[in-house]
């Protein structure tokens, strides 16, 4: 298997998984002024579905726009990098 590119960089944190978990985790240790690396592969479980539900402030908006928000928020700490990477089973 090929290395990937931020095989030889060291974070305080790795989270994977880039949806509302991962990007809210991600944020967090951000904010935390941790340096985070969040994988994200890019294909999400509620891809398909219009509207996201139980999510406080959001409940009813588009997944793909709930991540689009949370990762332009993501772009505003220089202590998270945001990587794609495989999807894990």
């Amino acid at each position: 298997m090929a290395p990937q590119p931020w095989e030889d960089d060291m974070y305080d944190a790795t989270v994977i998984g880039g949806g509302v978990a991962g990007l809210q985790a991600a944020l967090t240790l951000g904010r935390m002024h941790r340096t985070t690396l969040l994988i994200d592969s890019g294909e999400h479980r509620n891809g398909t579905v219009p509207h996201a539900h139980n999510l406080v402030t959001n409940d009813g908006r588009d997944p793909a726009e709930i991540r689009r928000l949370a990762h332009a928020e993501l772009a505003a700490y220089a202590t998270v990098a945001v990587r794609a990477g495989p999807p894990l089973a």
